[in-house]
């Protein structure tokens, strides 16, 4: 099983980099933090996540905090 990363990104920056990342990985998926969340846990030892994103003037973006906040995953 392959790696995911997920990105947010409103500009594009955040995208290309992750697309570069996941190129560099060779088995890995791009999924977008604005797109529905997963129906099943992610991560675990066999899986590992990756999360790309701005970080804006004050903090993480208000969607990257309430999608890693929701987000179920393993150890």
């Amino acid at each position: 099983m392959g790696s995911t990363i997920y990105y947010f990104s409103a500009t594009g920056n955040s995208l290309v980099i992750a697309r570069q990342i996941a190129k560099m990985l060779g088995d890995c998926t791009i999924q977008s933090m604005a797109a529905e969340l997963p129906d099943e846990s992610v991560g675990g030892p066999d899986h590992p996540i990756g999360f790309v994103f701005s970080v804006f003037y004050v903090g993480l973006p208000k969607l990257v905090k309430q999608f890693v906040h929701r987000l179920n995953i393993l150890i």
